[in-house]
């Protein structure tokens, strides 16, 4: 996200969210009238979380909008992707109780999702509901806890940051973890500088791209461990041979047209600049040559 000058936009009042559950009072977020920072498809709003009753200030938290006209209006974080990131930290952290690797403790921040069908103003942030260059109703925008800091660990599409080992290590073991079939990827959020990362919208890739359009599918998976380079927090979890490295840069190489390119911020699924009958052959290659290869890897090495 880069960070905005409370001039860059302005005129628009300020809006309410629908009212939900937060630390088990029933709340309503007061959204800013302008955004803090910007990504590439979408603006950050800071919410003041306040109690229904006597609209005590609660908390504060982040709600991310897409810009007008982007792409980023038929892309939401789903839940789904959300859970299976949680699901995968925590088995992560679970099996390092055998596996020792030194790796920091790690927490995905919770999510609340908004509707906007249950809105009642007819605008919102100054888009009006229900049109079509608006938010659709049955939009889903979703909000996180307000993060003491933001740094980007690595990204959807292969770059990474090597100084936080156990970040690297995190989407080393979740491609293991699956067999091939998924690498949990696009990690950012806070990091103490001692012990605690916590994560804010991690991105899953997966062969059949069933998380929304940050899945980038075997694509995403291919240019994401084509690029990683194991870290001392690596150390323990099996070894990806040489061979497997081969046969990513063989099917990348063999693509013509392609975005290969990395970046260091979020890239949407229309960034590949691929057919769907592209995708389908370089599908089928990853499975017949990756996965098995996979599947033979040891999820970590025992030590002596």
């Amino acid at each position: 996200l880069r960070c905005l000058r409370p001039s860059t936009m302005g005129g628009i009042a300020s809006s309410k969210t629908e009212p939900f559950a937060y630390r088990g009072v029933l709340c309503f977020g007061e959204v800013a009238s302008q955004p803090f920072a910007e990504g590439s498809e979408r603006y950050a709003y800071a919410v003041d979380v306040r109690s229904v009753r006597g609209k005590q200030l609660l908390g504060r938290m982040v709600i991310k909008i897409p810009k007008e006209g982007s792409l980023a209006l038929d892309w939401h974080i789903s839940g789904s992707s959300h859970a299976k990131a949680q699901k995968i930290v925590q088995s992560f952290l679970q099996d390092n109780t055998t596996m020792k690797l030194p790796i920091a403790q790690i927490n995905v921040v919770p999510i609340y999702g908004i509707h906007i069908a249950k809105m009642e103003q007819k605008t919102f942030l100054g888009m009006r509901v229900g049109e079509k260059r608006g938010l659709p109703t049955g939009y889903e925008l979703w909000m996180e806890p307000m993060l003491p800091s933001f740094q980007k660990f690595n990204s959807n599409s292969g770059w990474t940051d090597p100084w936080f080992l156990s970040m690297q290590a995190l989407t080393h073991y979740s491609f293991i973890k699956s067999n091939g079939y998924e690498v949990l990827c696009d990690l950012q959020g806070s990091y103490d500088g001692k012990s605690t990362y916590s994560l804010t919208d991690p991105c899953v890739h997966s062969i059949d791209r069933k998380y929304g359009s940050i899945d980038l599918g075997v694509m995403g998976i291919l240019k994401v461990m084509a690029l990683h380079k194991c870290t001392k927090a690596c150390s323990r979890l099996g070894n990806i041979p040489k061979q497997i490295h081969k046969q990513v840069i063989h099917i990348l190489s063999s693509i013509t047209g392609a975005n290969l390119a990395t970046a260091r911020g979020t890239s949407f699924g229309f960034n590949l600049h691929l057919s769907p009958k592209e995708q389908a052959l370089i599908q089928v290659a990853y499975v017949q040559t990756i996965i098995p290869l996979v599947k033979k890897i040891p999820l970590f090495v025992p030590s002596d």
